[in-house]
């Protein structure tokens, strides 16, 4: 490309009149703009819009700019790339202006980390002037992030395999979510059983917690006849009820045996074989 003498005389005049040969140059400036960026899944990606702002002062005209933009300081479980990288503009107004240009930034996960954990990262960027009589500038954003919430691998509920008559059993809700869980239980198609829980809602921390199991007693009183009751079990992460979940177990409900009629009915049993016997034996 041709530079014009008329440039090439205009860029030894700003560095013969400056004492350091930079307090004379053209003043620059840049601003990078990025919009808030939603929570990350762990198992998708997130393509962000973003804009990098470029502005000259009087006296820069048709002056190509090189501009590089980087990603500084990132999340151990993120990564990013940027396009475009690198890229070049040319001032076009000798009063002095601006320039925006549109760059994207794609942000996906690298590992799974707690939901709604605060991060940041720091975009980038420096320009030069190709024709030193524009002073070189730089400048840089910082980027909040966080990992969204992920239900992939649920809750596990542990329960009896059978409950047998009145008494309190215990129920093991372990949560393999990334996050913090709120849990709400109802216990459905009871007949004539009654049962209560000693908490019907309460929190399950995330696996990555030092505990993420939560243990809640179940007091049972037998009804009239065996049933199948339901446990429903209600889960969604915290603040958000609008996310909720269900999940649904099974549980058998059986009377308790009674002993005095087990202990009576061989009794019985014998009692009868013995009067039929000496009755035909007649």
């Amino acid at each position: 490309m041709r530079i014009p003498s008329e440039l090439l005389l205009l860029a030894f005049l700003f560095l013969l009149l400056s004492p350091t040969g930079d307090t004379c140059l053209i003043k620059s400036e840049m601003e990078i703009k990025v919009g808030n960026i939603p929570p990350i899944s762990p198992v998708d990606y997130v393509e962000i819009n973003a804009t990098l702002v470029y502005k000259w002062g009087i006296g820069a005209f048709h002056v190509p700019v090189f501009i590089e933009i980087e990603k500084e300081n990132l999340p151990k479980w993120l990564s990013v790339s940027i396009s475009p990288q690198v890229f070049t503009i040319t001032t076009d107004k000798f009063t002095g202006g601006e320039k925006r240009i549109p760059f994207k930034m794609i942000l996906y996960p690298k590992e799974e980390v707690k939901a709604f954990s605060k991060a940041n990262f720091t975009v980038y960027a420096k320009a030069k002037a190709i024709i030193p009589i524009i002073r070189n500038c730089e400048t840089e954003k910082r980027v909040e992030v966080m990992q969204d919430f992920f239900n992939g691998k649920r809750l596990n509920l542990t329960i009896p395999h059978e409950i047998i008559g009145d008494g309190t059993y215990e129920l093991i809700i372990e949560n393999n979510c990334n996050g913090d869980v709120m849990v709400e239980l109802n216990f459905q198609d009871l007949n004539d059983w009654e049962v209560i829980f000693n908490k019907t809602k309460f929190v399950v921390p995330s696996k990555f917690s030092m505990e993420n199991r939560k243990t809640i007693k179940m007091k049972i009183k037998e009804g009239k006849s065996n049933s199948v009751g339901r446990i429903e079990m209600i889960y969604y992460p915290i603040g958000k009820s609008e996310e909720k979940e269900r999940m649904y177990t099974n549980v058998y409900l059986y009377k308790e045996k009674n002993e005095f009629y087990y202990l009576i009915a061989p009794i019985v049993l014998i009692a009868l074989i013995i009067f039929l016997f000496y009755r035909y034996k007649k």
